[in-house]
């Protein structure tokens, strides 16, 4: 498994603890985790993520509902 692969699986894996933290966040912003930066966007009921991970980038985007809304 080459490099960016694994760092593919890192950045969902941080996706998914992003998006269990995420409540009550301003509307943009940032998180910065061990191995890498979160990046967030909110744009009406739609959250942009954009996670680097050493040099790569790799964006996420996520339909926010009522489970996942951000207030």
């Amino acid at each position: 498994m080459n490099q960016r692969t694994k760092n593919y699986y890192l950045a969902k894996i941080m996706k998914q603890m992003f998006l269990s933290e995420c409540k009550g966040l301003k509307k943009s912003g940032s998180f910065q985790y061990t191995l890498g930066k979160v990046y967030y966007k909110k744009v009406d009921k739609q959250l942009t993520i954009e996670i680097t991970i050493k040099s790569h980038l790799f964006k996420f985007t996520e339909k926010i509902n009522n489970s996942t809304d951000m207030q």
